[in-house]
């Protein structure tokens, strides 16, 4: 699953898989409290992405390179507009961006991943 609608009625995907924000809102939508309509890139989509961007490098050069210029697969995208046009009819919307992890309990890397 690459995509996930905050309000599918499928069961919602583990923290780590859509982050933190994302499960925190779903919890809140789950117990009746108004929550905007969103959609989340999972963590499956990014590791397909990296996961082809990857395909045939045996050097850590060219990984590291190739890390720094990964390129969203058609499949995704396609499956992103898709969610976009169901969701907000394509209107511009405000996207948060973020690491799954980036707050633990030690440290908080917000906005630097």
């Amino acid at each position: 699953m690459w995509i996930v609608a905050l309000d599918a009625r499928a069961p919602f995907p583990a923290v780590d898989v859509v982050g933190g924000k994302a499960y925190g809102l779903r919890r809140l939508y789950d117990a009746g409290f108004r929550v905007p309509r969103a959609y989340v890139v999972t963590t499956e989509a990014y590791r397909h992405s990296l996961g082809v961007s990857l395909l045939g490098l045996q050097r850590p050069e060219e990984m590291a390179k190739a890390v720094l210029a990964v390129h969203l697969p058609g499949e995704i995208e396609r499956e992103i507009r898709s969610m976009h046009e169901a969701h907000f009819n394509g209107a511009s919307v405000a996207v948060r961006s973020s690491a799954v992890s980036e707050d633990g309990e030690q440290h908080s890397f917000a906005g630097q991943l």
